[in-house]
């Protein structure tokens, strides 16, 4: 935990009530927060790296920053895409499955694009029990409300807790599976236009939804579900290794490939036009969104803070005894690297 003086100390910088505190040298700062030597005295270097990464989430959270500041977190997922979508594609080749038999396939289940508007009391799965059941009374009284005759535009701009759900009353971008986590995609596709859900229960918490309009995806658009469907079906892994080998010429260890590997896998992939689509990129950058805002709720960061005031909760989520918190802390180590990455560490005289 740290120590309270410190706490105290960065607070009153905040407020400017302690001129001389801030004028301390600066011994960390990331983006424009920096923290002071006193501060960080008794961490270690884990803790340091740590408080880094803590302090990249808050200021990408106050700055509304997620696409810049999970750009590496982005990268990655961007390849590894790019691998699948040549694993599958190879696969297809290999058992001779042509376009037209691809299309006679998407013929018999086509794709549909959906466009809905929900409201959310937000509440992960981590929260308490009382918080968890509070949350879904006040989505279940929503519910009442929109089935009573309320106007949903209004209703979701006066109760949703998602950021800019009053000015949007609401309503989503057009969304297609994989778009929305399985429980709010599942809800959505199964009812009519027009028509109110009751309230689904996601990762985020607890929502209603109305379906405002369903439209056919052309095959050329939902082209890799139907590779990747087909192909899982037909995957072969030793064939698969094969494949990276003669590519390669080194077969993958145990830990998977290697950096040169994976490259050389990209390059082939980008020879073949392989590409990550626009639909893509926003399921992509909407999974890392909704992870970054979950660690940063269980943090106490939220939009419009100042370089300072991220600071100061950067070192109280440091040392929080709090659960959600612990959790937040341990997800964020994996992502550490890549959260570090995307402002500018610097250590003076380091």
């Amino acid at each position: 935990m740290r120590p309270m003086r410190s706490l105290l100390s960065r607070a009153a910088c905040v407020v400017g009530l302690a001129a001389a505190g801030c004028a301390e040298d600066v011994a960390l700062s990331v983006g424009e927060a920096s923290f002071a030597p006193s501060e960080l005295l008794g961490l270690s270097d884990s803790q340091l790296s740590l408080l880094t990464a803590i302090t990249a989430l808050g200021l990408a959270t106050a700055g509304g920053d997620w696409a810049g500041a999970g750009e590496p977190i982005l990268a990655e997922a961007r390849d590894e895409l790019l691998v699948q979508r040549l694993r599958e594609e190879t696969a297809l080749e290999a058992r001779g499955i042509t376009e037209a038999n691809l299309e006679a396939r998407y013929a018999e289940n086509p794709d549909h694009e959906l466009t809905v508007r929900h409201l959310v009391i937000l509440s992960e799965r981590w929260r308490s029990q009382a918080a968890r059941d509070g949350a879904r009374s006040r989505a279940e009284r929503a519910l009442e409300r929109a089935r009573a005759g309320d106007p949903f535009p209004e209703l979701a701009g006066e109760l949703s807790e998602e950021p800019g759900a009053e000015a949007r009353g609401g309503l989503l971008d057009p969304g297609r599976e994989g778009s929305w986590v399985d429980e709010f995609w599942n809800a959505a596709s199964a009812l009519e236009v027009g028509a109110v859900s009751g309230v689904v229960e996601t990762e985020y918490g607890f929502h209603v939804l109305r379906l405002d309009a369903r439209e056919p995806v052309p095959f050329a658009e939902a082209r890799s579900r139907v590779v990747a469907e087909v192909a899982a079906e037909i995957d072969d892994p030793a064939a698969w290794r094969t494949r990276i080998t003669d590519w390669t010429g080194a077969e993958p260890g145990e830990g998977g490939m290697s950096p040169a590997a994976r490259e050389l896998l990209l390059a082939e992939a980008a020879r073949r036009g392989l590409s990550v689509t626009d639909a893509d990129e926003a399921r992509i950058l909407r999974e890392w969104e909704f992870r970054g805002r979950g660690w940063a709720i269980a943090l106490g960061f939220r939009e419009g803070m100042t370089p300072d005031a991220v600071a100061a909760q950067a070192l109280a989520a440091l040392g929080s005894t709090d659960q959600a918190a612990r959790i937040a802390r341990d997800e964020i180590l994996e992502a550490s690297a890549a959260l570090r990455a995307a402002y500018a560490v610097q250590v003076p005289g380091g």
